[in-house]
């Protein structure tokens, strides 16, 4: 049965009229909540499924976030991998969606491996990507030829590169001719890989891809000197215009140097950093960012520092040669940290992943992957390096970090800027006229316990869908839709309005006056839940309110206003797109078009 509610008076004001002729009327709604419904709810996965233009939120990622999606998280054994240890995870997906993880069994490695999985629940039995050969080195003895860092990118047309770093093991500081990177090509989707093509000579390690807008494929990786100590490198590049047939230097050519700057060692020598590239090219745009892993300076104990480099708006990296520094664009040491990671979603938010300190950490940027966020823990009780992250859809992004024995794997949804479709809807519990089209925000990353927002709009009213995905159900669980127009000051002022519904239907209208007030708003609301409220013995599905809201008790502002979406959940507490610990709007979500 659905639950209604008649505009401009809250439900426990009601129950509460109506309570005093029978002894046996429960005040409490909550206590005779009426017939449960079945639901389809849809998961925040399915929805924003419309087309989105490129940039669509550049212009508002300060108030951008990432949810972790809690039912994601998983961990490949090396158990489960009949291995050693696991590390550099590589995760990536094919043209038909689905997963391949790359990993290797110790930093230093000799064999390369990968496994497959279409949910990123169950994995397959993992093969050898790369396996060590034979071979005889460059000074005329023994040697083997070990494989590490492998990284991969789908292209266009299905099918897969893979680039693996290789080396002499004997051999390999002396001997820098056996030394270099060999891409290999799967017209399968990873199931399966073609013969080596060796693409680089010279000593390397950490080759990663970016396919550029005209088409080109370029591979980064850090240009390693083992002959010269104190953690001498930089970046180069390889690259193809042929969809990774055919390779540019040709091998054996010297490196294409494109990123690096000096640094100081112990004896006051100069010495190159800049190493462990990864780089992205911006949105509707040829310029190139890459972020590396640098070396400030010999009395830094903690090691690493985070850097970036950025190419003109031409998109080229000039040659860097005798003793050049470069680019000229930089930002230098910014903050500590290595084995960093970058990615942009085609609304334009740019994010990037590290490890500091065995931690792993995210942090969101600007379209120019400039203006980043403070840092936020993934992971919190896996202790690594050398994750790394991959951008999985428009609103969703996987993360990988190894902890030797394992590989911590999640996805995270983005919360950003939404358009409301034009619908007049009916605030009667049935969500059957919203659509997974329908632009979405998202909350709950404690359980599997979510909470999505979605919005549309008429002449008369702004109408809200929220769906809470809940396998139990409480009377106290409930969501709080806060609505308020940017403000001046960018702080909330009484112009915010709250509006708070449970599995039930409403349980208030609230107005902010230094805090929450309770007043009377001419909201309808219609409410529907699928199992049974207050009973642990079973497991629910979940619950929805439909709102509409006239315009008139709105304040409204050039078509837009900013959204705070909470949930509270009986058993994990609030949780929030935004802080409700303070009054600032910084990163509440806009709603346009209205």
């Amino acid at each position: 049965m659905k639950n209604y509610i008649i505009p401009a008076i809250s439900l426990f004001a009601m129950s509460a009229l109506c309570a005093c002729s029978d002894d046996d009327a429960p005040v409490n709604p909550a206590l005779n909540p009426g017939e449960p419904t079945k639901l389809t709810l849809t998961p925040f996965a399915q929805l924003n499924a419309g087309e989105e233009a490129i940039n669509s939120g550049a212009d508002k990622t300060s108030s951008a976030s990432l949810v972790v999606d809690y039912p994601s998280l998983t961990e490949v054994t090396k158990e489960q991998m009949n291995v050693a240890n696991m590390y550099y995870p590589r995760i990536r997906r094919n043209a038909d969606g689905e997963y391949i993880l790359f990993f290797q069994l110790n930093p230093q490695a000799a064999n390369t491996y990968y496994t497959t999985s279409t949910d990123l629940k169950e994995w397959s039995a993992c093969k050898p990507y790369s396996t060590a050969v034979s071979i005889t080195n460059a000074l005329g003895n023994p040697d083997h030829r070990y494989y590490t860092t492998v990284d991969a990118i789908t292209l266009p047309n299905g099918d897969m590169l893979a680039a693996a770093s290789y080396r002499a093991n004997k051999g390999y500081a002396k001997t820098p001719t056996d030394n270099g990177i060999a891409v290999r090509r799967s017209t399968d989707g990873g199931k399966t890989w073609g013969e080596e093509t060796f693409v680089y000579q010279g000593t390397n390690w950490e080759p990663t891809f970016v396919r550029r807008s005209t088409g080109r494929i370029e591979i980064y990786f850090s240009q390693s000197r083992p002959e010269i100590q104190s953690s001498h490198s930089g970046t180069a590049i390889v690259w193809s215009d042929d969809n990774g047939h055919t390779w540019k230097p040709d091998f054996g050519q010297p490196a294409y140097t494109v990123v690096r700057h000096s640094w100081l060692n112990e004896q006051k020598q100069p010495r190159w950093t800049d190493q462990m590239p990864n780089t992205i090219e911006l949105n509707n745009s040829k310029q190139l960012v890459t972020v590396t892993e640098s070396k400030p300076n010999a009395s830094v104990s903690d090691n690493f520092h985070i850097s970036f480099a950025y190419s003109d708006e031409s998109g080229d990296y000039p040659q860097l040669t005798g003793q050049m520094e470069g680019p000229a664009e930089r930002a230098i040491n910014i903050w500590k940290g290595a084995a960093p990671c970058i990615g942009q979603f085609p609304s334009g938010e740019t994010v990037m992943t590290y490890n500091d300190a065995s931690k792993f950490y995210f942090r969101m940027g600007d379209a120019k992957a400039k203006n980043w966020t403070e840092p936020t823990q993934l992971f919190n009780d896996v202790r690594g390096y050398w994750g790394a992250l991959e951008i999985e859809s428009p609103h969703s992004m996987l993360a990988v970090f190894p902890a030797s024995s394992k590989v911590a794997i999640g996805r995270l949804f983005l919360n950003h800027a939404i358009t409301a479709t034009e619908r007049t809807a009916k605030a009667d519990g049935d969500n059957s006229e919203w659509s997974n089209t329908d632009q979405a925000i998202v909350t709950g990353s404690k359980s599997a316990t979510q909470a999505t927002l979605r919005c549309s709009a008429d002449k008369d009213n702004i109408y809200f869908l929220v769906e809470v995905i809940d396998d139990n159900i409480s009377a106290d669980d409930y969501v709080n839709i806060l609505l308020c127009p940017a403000t001046a000051s960018g702080n909330i002022t009484s112009d915010a309005r709250r509006i708070k519904v449970a599995p039930y239907g409403l349980r208030s209208t609230d107005q902010y006056a230094g805090g929450w007030h309770e007043i009377a708003m001419p909201v309808s609301v219609g409410t529907a839940f699928d199992g049974s409220i207050a009973n642990a013995e079973d497991t629910d599905h979940g619950y929805l309110a439909e709102v509409a809201v006239p315009r008139s008790a709105l304040k409204i502002t050039d078509g837009e206003i900013l959204v705070n979406l909470v949930m509270f959940d009986s058993q994990d507490g609030e949780e929030a797109i935004a802080p409700t610990t303070t009054n600032s709007l910084a990163k509440w979500i806009p709603i346009r078009g209205l």
